[in-house]
């Protein structure tokens, strides 16, 4: 059963970077890499670490997709239409990735993977969590603040830049 989620998301993961080649809208392929990351999150939990898990989803799919699409709404809204990304080279990135593929999947086939032993010492992810939530937690609060005053300060930027009297 495992095995069959692994391949499960593995195809959901294939089929949204995909979807990023053949996408038009903006937002929608913002939408399918938020898929992809997703997808890349729940094989990191299939194959036991956890902790990139989280990560993934904290950073990439919480806070990255999260100012992405915050930026396409507020271009679209101060532009007036839609955002659309054409694409010229689809074909010779398709080509590309399709090459990538076959030669991952011919490196995954042809490498004997040996289970190693459980260590000892694995509590060093939890003595980095204890950190992170007690010690740490006001600089990892405060970067969040100075990224969101940015953030809020760019788009007032952006709005005053085309509309000087806004």
């Amino acid at each position: 059963m495992n095995e069959w989620a692994l391949y499960g998301f593995t195809l959901g993961a294939a089929a949204a970077a995909l979807g990023l080649l053949f996408i038009r809208d903006v937002f929608h392929a913002a939408l399918a890499l938020l898929a992809c990351l997703l997808c890349m999150a729940a094989i990191f939990i299939l194959v036991a670490a956890e902790f990139l898990a989280v990560t993934q989803i904290l950073i990439y799919a919480g806070g990255i997709i999260v100012v992405v699409i915050f930026g396409i709404m507020l271009t679209t809204r101060l532009a007036g239409k839609p955002e659309s990304a054409p694409s010229r080279n689809r074909w010779l990135a398709l080509a590309s990735g399709g090459g990538l593929f076959f030669l991952l999947a011919r490196i995954v086939v042809q490498t004997n993977y040996i289970q190693p032993a459980p260590a000892e010492n694995s509590g060093y992810i939890r003595q980095l969590g204890v950190l992170l939530f007690t010690q740490y937690s006001y600089a990892f609060e405060l970067a969040g603040l100075l990224l969101l005053v940015s953030l809020v300060a760019a788009s007032f930027r952006a709005i005053s830049k085309i509309r000087p009297h806004a």
